[in-house]
């Protein structure tokens, strides 16, 4: 079950930003890995480029323009997204700079994310890859698509055990509805929608903590000031009795 697990490490899939901000609000992700800020493309194919070692993943000859974001003049940022894998990168590209520019800069740092993911992984035995489906999408992921998710992923890294948490927002279902796959793949449905209208991909936070509160994480890759951090929101939340 995948409250009975302690895990090395846990980070996101997907399917957008809310995944990640989750966990690190649960204080279970502590660095920045490749997916943590990007949408597009799906969980499978997802899995494939990290399990390729996320080669091809932004080739310079792939990004076309998107576009910019929709934000306050100080935070804007040009879109560009991988016309092979539908990825797209929404906050790394400076706004009024050529991709040729500012490319460079942003490859080191995904290089960077990527390695540090890989190398974690290695180091780690057991491992929970986390995919949060954003409101809107409403196509649910099949069991035979999870079960080949992990399969991509597993054998990747045979060496550790790998388990899949994936949520779908059920706008039907008010309260959590854990339903175990199998030994190694959890899917949850409820309806965790924020109902923001203008962020139609915000997820409700509050409701994902009744469910991200209860996941354990070991001190492997935790230093002096996370480990405390930890500390404190496991107090509150047991206070609070989410625990």
């Amino acid at each position: 079950m995948l409250f009975n697990k302690k895990f090395d490490l846990i980070f996101s899939l997907g399917e957008a930003c809310s995944c990640s901000q989750i966990l690190r609000k649960c204080r279970l992700q502590f660095y920045s890995y490749p997916f943590d800020w990007l949408f597009g493309s799906d969980i499978l194919t997802r899995a494939k480029i990290l399990a390729d070692d996320y080669k091809g993943f932004i080739d310079f000859e792939d990004l076309e323009d998107f576009g910019q974001t929709n934000k306050a003049p100080a935070n804007l940022c040009e879109i560009y997204y991988n016309k092979k894998n539908n990825i797209h990168f929404n906050h790394d590209f400076a706004y009024g700079k050529t991709l040729q520019e500012t490319y460079p800069k942003v490859r080191e740092k995904y290089d960077r994310r990527a390695e540090r993911q890989l190398k974690q992984i290695e180091q780690s035995n057991k491992i929970l890859f986390v995919y949060v489906q954003i409101p809107p999408n409403r196509e649910e992921v099949s069991d035979e698509t999870l079960a080949e998710v992990r399969n991509v992923l597993q054998k990747r890294f045979p060496k550790q055990e790998i388990t899949l948490l994936y949520l779908y927002c059920n706008y039907d279902n008010k309260n959590f509805e854990l339903k175990e796959v199998s030994d190694e793949i959890v899917k949850a449905e409820y309806d965790y929608d924020g109902y923001i209208k203008e962020l139609p991909y915000e997820v409700n936070r509050k409701a994902l903590l009744k469910l991200f509160c209860k996941i354990k994480i070991s001190t492997k890759f935790m230093d002096v000031k996370n480990l405390f951090r930890r500390l404190i929101f496991v107090t509150k939340s047991f206070f609070r009795g989410i625990l």
